[in-house]
């Protein structure tokens, strides 16, 4: 008798289709004995991605030049800036929404808040009521709600008073130490903390890592941009004035008036369990696989 036997050679490796977060994390096995960077200057070349823990997850961070982590998403270009075991995947716009002011006033701590105290009851600042209308007009009435989670931002309430001023949280870990950090402080004051929201601003910690440094100026990182816009980080208050922190058109991070009108950089946070196509360049940035999902 003869038998005969088709066998076929899969390529693996080809065929599997990785979600969003386990494409961008396959063969990052390298980040996992990288050493921490050097935060106490800026990053000019390409330094791939870190890993960082933040309360139980591990987070990936991009840092200096990247030419891979490009995302269309609506009517907008984005960047990412990370993604962790959570499976999300932060972005930030790859240029200003608009100009406006952080808040109308900058004469109290709550002038820096994304939210603040008024009557004993919270209130939305200038910030948070623009990029609210914004999410609603380019999210959801387009029909892409439904791949944003709601993740946590931070809006670094802590402080510390000096002789004539008081320096917070952030100002302590990007300026003082060069110690950026994705931890948020508990919140102690009238404003401030952990928000869990579908959209908010990088911190200055985040610009730092990304590679930007306090009145350096740089180039050559990818959320340079040619533009000023705010963070979501206060900075310090003196002489009855709040400042909040911001990266200027040079990309040097920096601080302004909270009621100074400068960019507003949207961040959102993908679920990185959905399927993308694209190379993640800016001539073929990833976009969703509607038909996955």
């Amino acid at each position: 008798e003869v038998f005969k036997a088709e066998f076929q050679l899969i390529d693996t490796a080809s065929s599997i289709k990785y979600t969003f977060a386990e494409g961008l994390l396959a063969g990052t096995s390298q980040s996992t004995s990288k050493t921490k960077p050097s935060f106490d200057k800026a990053a000019t070349t390409s330094e791939g991605l870190y890993k960082t823990s933040v309360n139980n997850f591990n987070t990936y961070y991009y840092r200096g030049v990247v030419n891979n982590n490009y995302v269309k998403f609506g009517n907008y270009l984005w960047r990412i800036v990370s993604v962790n075991d959570a499976n999300q995947v932060k972005l930030v716009a790859e240029k200003s929404a608009g100009i406006n002011k952080f808040s109308n006033y900058s004469s109290t701590f709550d002038d820096a808040g994304i939210q603040y105290e008024y009557y004993y009851k919270m209130v939305d600042n200038n910030v948070t009521v623009y990029l609210d209308n914004w999410y609603k007009k380019e999210i959801t009435d387009k029909g892409l709600d439904k791949y944003v989670v709601t993740a946590k931002y931070c809006n670094d309430a802590s402080f510390e008073k000096d002789i004539s001023a008081y320096y917070f949280g952030a100002y302590e870990r990007v300026v003082d130490s060069s110690s950026p950090s994705l931890v948020c402080p508990d919140n102690t004051s009238g404003f401030g903390g952990t928000y869990e929201r579908k959209i908010g601003l990088l911190t200055a910690d985040e610009v730092v890592m990304a590679g930007g440094s306090y009145n350096n100026n740089n180039h050559n990182y990818y959320l340079y941009n040619g533009e000023n816009f705010f963070t979501m980080s206060p900075s310090h208050h003196e002489k009855s004035k709040m400042n909040i922190f911001m990266v200027n058109n040079n990309g040097a991070l920096t601080t302004a008036l909270t009621n100074s009108s400068y960019g507003i950089r949207p961040v959102i946070n993908i679920d990185g369990t959905i399927y993308v196509n694209g190379t993640g360049t800016i001539d073929n940035p990833y976009t969703i696989d509607r038909e996955q999902k």
